[in-house]
């Protein structure tokens, strides 16, 4: 926890007139709706801001640890599309817990906004984490996963920001939209506030919040302001004096230039299976678009918010059971860096081994024939949440006729397959083999072939992994807002 901003050692604050207000307290926040001073924690709204729809640049961080999660706020400044790599400005004390995931959207709850996990993080070494909330030098950089040419971004200011006292920014954030003495605050939305410039050295900007602006959950988010057309990042939200209706304070991004150049400008990680996963498992990648459609089917959704089913095999197991439309995506997702975009790097991974390569495995030469002609139907099949019920199934299940997706991959095998697995309208796919979507066998049973299918590794081999890619969909699907610790120092 943040402790509040002593005014007493930051001749800045001194500057404000409110050195007696903040000398005076020096407790930590309380996450149950107690008082707190700093922005810099994670926690709170812009106060009486409109709802921003405009600005999905500007990010939801969440953090997650065994005794809390923190929400700040931050801005996509940065991105390789060609490496699918984005880089996120924030505060240095949105850091202090690792980062979870990082939400794009005007509403951060909303099964359909976009996830990016993040690849590693950095911040200024001169910001002490867990020191004063007052500090300087407040600023740190997310790497993210899974940005495209898409991705909106929003630039950083050059060394002269021109920035004067009376001088009207733009404050975005997620944070709360209540004082932080009213308790209980449960915003998802992103809004901005219009603040004036009240006093500013090298290194901070000040404002006054009485009657709107930063709050806890708006700490990282950005101050903007127009340069030549172009919304332009000046300041990052650091702390708060007293409750959100005292003065704000955010760092001074020309004042730091020279830790955010350098950690934009740091070499890319190297490729490997690791980061692979990240990236297919974030944006608009082909693994994230597996979830997402999962998410929006709210029969496959339900798998998310089951208990412990992303933290026990056996409720693992037990909740794909009671959510079979979850079955497939689910373990196509799991799968899915293995035999899709990251099979070059993935595959001879210990993870990664007895993964189907076309997502469920067809033994014998009905088998080999598949792999060969049909893979790609195959796996299309597989992570589709009806589809993948026709290979467990059979044909005779009742979605299998309306399925496009069971179509071609029979049209395929029709076409490439016919002699090693039968004509397609004879072949009963898994029908009354008993098998289950858990890894049991199936068989296809036609003509004078009899091959045996399995449906891929059981939930208690992935489901440590996708403890960590589910945290975040289970946040969205369940709605935690209201138990996010925002940042009191500007979030």
């Amino acid at each position: 926890m943040r402790m509040r901003a002593s005014s007493c050692s930051v001749a800045f604050l001194c500057m404000l007139g409110v050195v007696a207000a903040s000398c005076s307290s020096s407790e930590s926040h309380d996450p149950s709706g107690g008082t707190e001073g700093p922005t810099g924690k994670s926690r709170s709204p812009i106060i009486n801001g409109d709802p921003d729809t405009t600005h999905s640049a500007v990010v939801a961080i969440i953090a997650s640890s065994s005794s809390a999660t923190t929400l700040c706020s931050g801005t996509i400044v940065k991105v390789d599309a060609a490496n699918h790599i984005g880089w996120v400005l924030t505060a240095a004390h949105c850091v202090a817990t690792p980062p979870t995931i990082v939400l794009a959207g005007s509403d951060f709850s909303k099964v359909d906004v976009t996830r990016y996990l993040p690849i590693d993080f950095t911040f200024d070494s001169r910001y002490q984490q867990g020191g004063d909330a007052g500090q300087r030098f407040d600023f740190a950089m997310i790497r993210i996963g899974g940005v495209d040419a898409t991705t909106p971004t929003i630039p950083v200011t050059t060394a002269n920001d021109g920035l004067t006292v009376g001088q009207n920014v733009l404050a975005l954030g997620f944070g709360r939209t209540r004082l932080i003495d009213a308790g209980t605050d449960t915003n998802t939305l992103r809004r901005s506030a219009t603040l004036t410039i009240s006093a500013l050295d090298t290194n901070l900007i000040a404002y006054d919040l009485r009657e709107r602006g930063i709050c806890e959950g708006d700490s990282g988010g950005p101050d903007l302001v127009t340069v030549n057309g172009v919304d332009t990042v000046v300041g990052v939200h650091s702390f708060i004096v007293n409750d959100c209706d005292g003065q704000g304070v955010s760092g001074r991004v020309s004042g730091d230039l020279e830790f955010i150049d350098a950690a934009l400008a740091e070499p890319l990680p190297t490729r490997d299976c690791d980061l692979c996963t990240k990236i297919v498992n974030s944006g608009n990648q082909e693994c994230a678009l597996i979830t997402t459609a999962c998410l929006t089917n709210p029969d496959c959704a339900g798998f998310y918010t089951c208990p412990n089913a992303t933290t026990s095999p056996g409720a693992a197991q037990a909740c794909l059971q009671k959510f079979p439309q979850a079955q497939g995506p689910v373990i196509a997702a799991s799968q899915c860096p293995c035999n899709r975009s990251c099979a070059d790097v993935c595959a001879s991974t210990p993870a990664c081994q007895g993964v189907p390569k076309c997502g469920f495995a067809v033994q014998g030469a009905c088998g080999t024939c598949t792999e060969g002609g049909c893979c790609q139907q195959l796996l299309d099949c597989s992570a589709d949440a009806n589809c993948y019920q026709c290979l467990v199934k059979g044909n005779g299940d009742s979605s299998c006729a309306s399925s496009q997706l069971h179509q071609q991959l029979t049209a395929c095998i029709n076409s490439q397959c016919q002699q090693q697995c039968a004509t397609a309208a004879q072949n009963n796919w898994a029908q009354g083999s008993g098998a289950t979507a858990l890894g049991g066998t199936t068989s296809y049973q036609g003509g004078t072939s009899n091959c045996s299918a399995a449906g891929g590794r059981r939930v208690d081999d992935y489901a440590a992994w996708l403890g960590g890619l589910v945290a975040l969909a289970t946040a969205l699907v369940r709605r935690r807002a209201s138990k996010l610790e925002r940042s009191t120092r500007g979030e």
